[in-house]
């Protein structure tokens, strides 16, 4: 609600309307995990401010039972550009479907167009009492294009692809957490890190760039 949150003199360039939610009551009590980041992209080796373009990416979490869905999570890139440009939008992104016996917590974009994902074990699954943070590569995922039409058709997400979250994918690194999860999820790109909280009211440190299997014991648990 930025026009109550922040100012009502904001003035709106370009709207993109992601999902409906069905009552004011469902807005209000709803927390949807999000995260915006811009990446720097060189376009020569010269050292200059106008040397490189970026590229914005949305990513964030479908609240169940909208636009027909249940635990999706959605990546959207080019948003800015697809504004500024009087050319073809190039706005594309893609669905990710979580696997039903998990739910996503929280979420955060990474550098290198990365997207770190919290999941939970749902309790009346198997999983009850485990939990992973996914971190996937989005350039290994499969972008489409979607339009961005107004008024006619306000939620043009329902164009993109779906994809299957495998925990065993090759696009990007899986943990283990041996423990129940809770909000927030903090990604730290400069330090490299995360910081995810246990059920247990502790802080679980991850460092993000190095594989599980040359450290098994990743996590180092502070009161």
């Amino acid at each position: 609600m930025p026009f109550t949150t922040v100012s009502s003199q904001i003035h709106c360039q370009g709207l993109l309307p992601l999902y409906p939610v069905t009552s004011s009551d469902a807005l209000s009590s709803t927390s949807t995990p999000a995260s915006i980041a811009f990446y720097k992209q060189d376009k020569d080796s010269q050292h200059n401010a106008s040397s490189y373009s970026s590229t914005d990416y949305i990513c964030f979490k479908i609240p169940d039972g909208s636009l027909n869905l249940r635990n999706f999570v959605a990546v959207i890139k080019d948003f800015c550009n697809s504004c500024s440009t009087s050319n073809t939008p190039s706005l594309s992104g893609f669905l990710l479907h979580i696997p039903v016996e998990y739910e996503c917590v929280d979420l955060s974009l990474y550098k290198d167009n990365q997207v770190v994902l919290l999941l939970s074990g749902k309790s009346s699954s198997e999983n009850a009492g485990r939990s992973w943070m996914v971190m996937l590569q989005t350039e290994n995922l499969s972008f489409s294009q979607f339009s961005r039409t107004f008024p006619a058709n306000y939620y043009n997400l329902q164009e993109l692809e779906a994809l299957e979250l495998q925990l065993d994918t090759d696009y990007g690194k899986v943990r283990s957490v041996p423990h129940p999860l809770s909000t927030p999820l903090a990604v730290s790109a400069s330090r490299g890190v995360a910081c995810i909280f246990s059920s247990r009211r502790h802080a679980l440190v991850y460092i993000l760039d190095e594989d599980e299997d040359e450290d098994e014991d990743e996590g180092s648990e502070m009161e």
